[in-house]
């Protein structure tokens, strides 16, 4: 390994989402054009009856994980 050659961290974003379908995929292009990227953004899905999880399984431009809780985690 080269010492003078520095190591990039490795950036996680977390987002939490509650039927975010609409808005979701704006705060991901936002992500994507900061100047420092995230490597992931791990998307925990807090039980939304929208589509959701759908648009965060399709969006490509940087690697989303998608984590589903089944169990509402605040009463509304």
């Amino acid at each position: 390994m080269n010492p003078t050659k520095k190591k990039t961290p490795k950036v996680t974003t977390f987002m939490p989402s509650y039927n975010e379908a609409k808005f979701i995929v704006d705060a991901f292009n936002s992500l994507a054009s900061l100047l420092r990227p995230p490597d992931q953004v791990l998307v925990i899905n807090d039980c939304s009856t929208d589509d959701t999880c759908d648009v965060v399984r399709n969006y490509n431009k940087i690697p989303c994980e998608l984590i589903v809780n089944d169990l509402l985690s605040v009463p509304l």
